[in-house]
């Protein structure tokens, strides 16, 4: 199996696909934004509440055959998450929202809130706050909800807490607020603790596992809340809690998946702001022909993992956002790439100095340049790239590229929506038995 891996056809920009999604910021940050291929022309939802952050693609005029999906230009921060499957609905189906209707006494301490005051659900999450009697001592809340009316789902991550909560916070350090799930008054499991960053209000999400309940039917769920403070003015309150319930087996399902960029290695400080171009591949484990693919994300930018000595939390945007969605087969020739260059950058920024030597310019764009030096292709699979790529498709034409897909180092950097960067591209003859031909082509990053 090659190195390589491209999606030369999406699907995706086909006359007919569609694209919708659950919510939208604006009319000009509409779905349909993902199907034009140009990244800087996104989808934005609404808010980053579960209900709101979802989008599905129909196949134009039928069904049609994809080996893998990639989403290009997301906001998703470390530890954020997403998933893929497919569906014949054209809704989010499975899921439901529960606003908790019962307040648990017994892990309630520090406050004469009740689950009244959080109870607001995803559209009105900060209409009322939940706070502490003492604001210059830790308080927790205990809410409980009622059966569902399907059984919740077991699997890693399909249940999720979500609570939307507010605190002053300084430029170093942060109020916490810990989540545990209970069932009738019993600890069952520790889900994290996550540190808030918004004085106004943001949600965050706590997973878990259906199988760790007693009762199968979902009776008897609860969420304990535990917040911290930093001093007497500034403390947790929250506006909301919601049990994202999922209730239904997905067909080709991902599972949910953590985004997990490149940090460095030797490197300790976490780097704060995301980079331009950021691409997620995921390939089906077979070929699948689906009526409708499916994405979810789950973004809070508030890493269970946060150090407070080696990171700072990022600015909390409130919505999740996709510049280009992709769907198609994918390619590969028999063989590795050849040695040689991998993957290098080009700076759009201007640098002089004057005749003092002091430094000046404008600080521009960075672009990556993946390179492929393809010296062992069939005469097929050559003609394929030359017909596909150079003849039809031209320098304007994105794709997506991947080189090393699948290295948990090496992918972060080497996969991207790109287009040719050279006008003339030539097919060569070689002496190599069987592998007669060959081409040397170079990909400029789509930002």
């Amino acid at each position: 199996m090659s190195n390589l891996l491209l999606i030369p056809e999406n699907l995706n920009a086909m006359s007919g696909a569609a694209a919708t999604a659950g919510t939208a910021a604006s009319s000009s940050m509409s779905a349909s934004n993902m199907l034009t291929e140009s990244p800087s022309e996104f989808w934005r939802s609404l808010t980053n509440a579960p209900g709101y952050t979802y989008a599905y693609f129909s196949a134009p005029g039928g069904a049609y055959t994809i080996e893998a999906a990639a989403i290009v230009g997301h906001n998703l921060y470390r530890g954020d998450q997403y998933r893929l499957f497919t569906d014949s609905a054209t809704f989010l189906s499975g899921y439901t929202g529960y606003n908790p209707t019962s307040t648990i006494a017994g892990i309630t301490t520090n406050t004469t809130a009740t689950y009244a005051d959080v109870d607001n659900g995803e559209t009105t999450p900060g209409a009322t706050f939940a706070a502490p009697t003492n604001s210059n001592l830790v308080w927790t809340l205990g809410v409980g909800f009622d059966t569902p009316a399907i059984a919740p789902i077991t699997g890693a991550d399909r249940q999720a807490f979500w609570v939307y909560v507010k605190a002053g916070s300084s430029a170093t350090a942060y109020c916490w607020i810990e989540c545990w799930l209970y069932e009738s008054g019993v600890a069952k499991v520790n889900l994290g603790k996550r540190y808030i960053k918004s004085s106004t209000g943001q949600w965050l999400f706590f997973t878990w596992n259906a199988s760790s309940l007693g009762t199968a039917s979902g009776a008897n769920v609860e969420c304990y809340l535990s917040m911290t403070k930093l001093n007497v003015s500034t403390y947790v309150q929250v506006g909301s809690v919601v049990w994202a319930e999922d209730h239904t087996s997905r067909t080709n399902d991902s599972g949910w998946l953590t985004f997990d960029p490149f940090v460095g290695s030797g490197i300790t400080f976490q780097p704060e702001v995301e980079g331009q171009g950021n691409a997620i591949l995921y390939q089906f484990p077979a070929a699948i022909i689906p009526g409708t693919v499916h994405i979810q994300l789950r973004s809070c930018r508030a890493p269970l993992d946060y150090n407070g000595n080696t990171e700072r939390l990022p600015a909390q945007p409130g919505y999740v956002q996709i510049g280009c969605a992709i769907l198609g087969e994918t390619w590969t020739p028999a063989c590795d790439r050849n040695f040689g260059q991998l993957v290098s950058t080009k700076d759009y920024s201007s640098k002089s100095r004057t005749y003092g030597g002091q430094r000046f310019g404008s600080r521009r764009f960075v672009q990556r340049i993946l390179s492929l030096p393809l010296d062992f292709l069939t005469p097929a699979e050559a003609h394929t790239l030359f017909d596909r790529l150079l003849w039809r498709h031209g320098i304007l034409k994105p794709i997506l590229v991947s080189i090393l897909p699948g290295d948990a180092t090496e992918e972060k950097h080497t996969t991207f929506l790109a287009s040719l960067k050279n006008p003339e591209n030539a097919m060569v003859a070689t002496t190599t038995r069987g592998k007669s031909r060959g081409m040397t082509l170079e990909f400029e990053e789509e930002l």
